[in-house]
């Protein structure tokens, strides 16, 4: 991980409080090095700085170039697709810089620093799944990969009501929108850059979502396919050339079935594993996999045990982390040490030519705008609205229907309107930090299903045809078609738009039928039931958490204090919480990030009579 702060016409006499506060990050992420710390542009309106995992943990990534003009660093995972350079060496980036970023695919940002004449450039993912948070004050911009770090330097404490009612609503935080009023997420496929005499920077769009409501709809041919199947693994091999063995998951499900395809077709060097205890789905079916196909695989179980007993000395930092915006649904065991910062692969973003969001009912009619923003709503909201004040869910509902408005605008069919949902908000922004982000400080994650080419080949298809999870099942039949001979979580749909929107309405049919009639459906241990033992285990602490905080708390504002009060307690059945539990996460993990703020002012790592390059050498 490379932690870093960049910035335009930062004042002189701000710097020395910068570099420190970026120092004591150290205590959110103990990973970092402080030998790594460096800043470049003191003197000038220009300022970078950043703090990295140690040299020898990363290698052979180099995180920062520079020379006495120029600086160029980066953070995330990227590769060159054009085959001429190594893009996890900054010298490389450095001399490469013109070409990008059409030459790159991962999730990254780089940044190019100038001093003569003054200049500053960044540029991110096409998707923008690596968060980078800018904050703006007067004429001086502030740009991290930390909304924490931003919000220390700017003692920013009001709370953003989009931000929180989205995450409340829908478990994440979606738009450019953070915790914080202020602070704001750079959207995707972005080159911006600040010259000399400007206070505001050019902005230029590389890679438009316009274009993908314009690309002609067409039948998948092999050449299609074979041509997609190249791509995506040419880019794994680019990285196991550096990084051998990548680290690869193996589930229950049809994304990590189209990565291991990949890897097995390209007999790539990979160390394959499944989360979960013995009872899961993906467990079972992961394990068979990897025997018949004799892969090195590993299992592995975060317990409800190690999350007791650790959690009140990791929970905060692992908010403080991830800018309070990842549910502490999604508190795993991380390695307190790391030997080497490999390269795994994530599925994250094969839903969106699987139609996530699509349902036969939606496909089948014409709708509305207001219908499509109703639709959506019922199915990313489903139970969270039972805790929520209406103002809360209001809010939501109306940044929804502005997003569908703006859709249709750019030229997408009604029916390709959850896709790009999924797309832009729910993969770029959930899946960009939850899988992503949070675990860069102990391995950079590549998403093969977020590149380009896989996105593009997407909405070159109708989203009937996405529907039916056409891309994946062909792909897997081309890279590894032994795959489809192996048990899977959910049976494939038919391949046929219409065949399967039959079936699919059988098969509910027949669900409603056996609720009726009271035949027991076969039990599946999934991921949610151990949250749910979680949450169980740490109920008191979480009542204790939320409940102590001030009544005059922004947080009750959005949350309704009493329905909440009655649903934690002990007088509550705990099969009633189970249905709203990610709900109970969520409200907690945003109370853990108030606290955390509150009590911000830590002690300081320096004292007043040393100035910061008294103890460390800086760079520039």
């Amino acid at each position: 991980m490379n932690l870093f702060l960049i910035a335009w016409n930062l004042p002189n006499d701000r710097i020395n409080f910068v570099l420190s506060e970026l120092y004591n990050m150290r205590k959110v992420y103990p990973l970092l090095d402080p030998e790594t710390l460096w800043s470049f542009g003191q003197g000038t309106g220009v300022f970078a700085a950043s703090i990295h995992t140690a040299n020898d943990t990363v290698a052979p990534r180099v995180y920062v170039k520079h020379n006495d003009t120029q600086v160029v660093f980066y953070d995330g995972c990227l590769v060159d697709c054009t085959d001429r350079f190594q893009a996890h060496n900054a010298q490389a980036l450095l001399e490469y810089w013109d070409e990008l970023p059409s030459s790159l695919e991962g999730q990254f940002v780089a940044i190019k620093v100038s001093k003569n004449p003054q200049s500053l450039e960044i540029v991110n993912d096409a998707l923008g799944m690596y968060p980078v948070y800018y904050l703006r004050q007067g004429n001086t911009y502030l740009l991290s990969n930390s909304a924490f770090l931003l919000n220390r330097i700017s003692d920013e404490s009001e709370l953003d009501p989009l931000g929180v009612s989205l995450f409340l609503s829908w478990g994440w935080v979606g738009s450019d929108r953070t915790l914080h009023r202020n602070i704001r997420v750079i959207p995707g496929g972005q080159h911006w850059k600040w010259d000399t005499n400007f206070t505001e920077p050019k902005r230029t769009t590389y890679f438009d979502r316009t274009r993908l409501a314009h690309l002609d709809h067409k039948k998948l041919t092999p050449t299609d396919i074979e041509e997609l199947a190249d791509k995506l693994l040419q880019n794994c091999q680019h990285l196991s050339q550096n990084f051998s063995p990548l680290e690869c998951p193996i589930t229950a499900g049809r994304d990590s079935r189209l990565l291991t395809s990949l890897l097995i077709r390209g007999n790539i060097n990979a160390q394959f594993f499944t989360r979960g205890i013995s009872d899961n789905i993906d467990v079972q079916i992961g394990t068979q996999i990897a025997r018949h196909f004799n892969l090195s695989h590993t299992l592995s179980s975060t317990t409800a045990k190690y999350v007791i007993d650790d959690w009140e000395e990791t929970s905060q930092q692992w908010v403080q982390q991830n800018n309070g915006m990842v549910s502490l649904a999604h508190f795993a065991e991380q390695p307190l040490q790391l030997d080497r910062l490999g390269v795994q692969l994530s599925g994250a973003g094969g839903e969106i030519a699987r139609g996530a969001y699509n349902s036969p009912g939606f496909l089948l009619q014409n709708h509305s705008i207001d219908c499509i923003g109703q639709y959506l709503t019922r199915r990313v909201m489903k139970k969270r609205h039972e805790l929520l004040h209406q103002q809360t869910i209001t809010i939501a509902q109306n940044y929804l229907q502005d997003f569908v408005k703006q859709v249709i605008e750019e030229g997408f069919s009604p029916m390709d309107v959850p896709d790009v949902f999924y797309t832009y908000e729910r993969v770029r922004r959930w899946a960009g930090i939850s899988h992503l982000f949070n675990r860069n400080q102990h391995r950079d994650v590549f998403a093969p299903l977020c590149t380009r080419p896989f996105i593009e080949k997407a909405f070159s298809m109708s989203a009937h045809h996405r529907y039916t999870q056409l891309l994946h099942y062909q792909l897997i039949s081309f890279l590894e078609p032994k795959l489809h001979h192996l048990p899977i979580e959910k049976s494939w749909p038919a391949q046929h738009p219409l065949i399967n929107y039959l079936s699919k309405f059988l098969s509910r049919k027949f669900q409603k039928l056996q609720r009726k009639t009271g035949i027991p459906r076969k039990s599946i241990i999934t991921s949610q039931d151990e949250k749910w033992g979680w949450l169980e285990s740490k109920r008191l602490y979480i009542r204790e958490l939320c409940l102590d905080q001030s009544r005059s708390s922004q947080l009750w504002d959005f949350i309704d204090r009493a329905k909440f009060e009655r649903m934690i307690s002990s007088e509550i059945n705990p099969l009633i919480r189970q249905p709203i539990q990610l709900t109970l996460w969520d409200i907690a993990t945003l109370f853990e990030y108030t606290q955390s703020l509150i009590l911000k002012d830590v002690e300081k790592v320096l004292t007043q009579s040393q100035t910061f390059y008294e103890i460390l050498p800086l760079a520039g």
